[in-house]
């Protein structure tokens, strides 16, 4: 046999309005960008073309990804996928910052 007891769950520490503090969706969709449809159809049309593709290099604008981010640059005739990093922000004592505003590890950070 089971009881059950619901909440409000205003002083739980999992509490949907906590979870989005922490991931910082407010500020996530704020940041967001707008692009016309045709550039929006566009680009899906490149990702299906792409998907399971080999022998290709991806355009190296990163301008619209947070700092931090990782994002495919090549897939070769392999199929081996080749990945880079958008360098990370420092914080005013000098650690790393990533997109989440997390604190990074510094080690082999730039």
């Amino acid at each position: 046999m089971f009881s059950l007891r619901l909440n409000n769950g205003q002083h739980r520490p999992f509490n949907l309005s906590n979870i989005a503090s922490v991931l910082g969706v407010t500020e996530k969709l704020q940041s967001s960008h707008e692009t016309l449809p045709e550039k929006f159809v566009g680009t899906m049309e490149m990702m299906e073309h792409r998907y399971g593709a080999k022998d290709f290099e991806t355009s190296k604008d990163t301008s619209l990804l947070p700092p931090g981010t990782f994002y495919l640059t090549q897939v070769d005739s392999m199929y081996w996928r080749f990945y880079d990093q958008k360098p990370v922000e420092k914080t005013a004592g000098g650690k790393a910052k990533c997109c989440n505003g997390l604190q990074m590890a510094t080690s082999g950070v730039p």
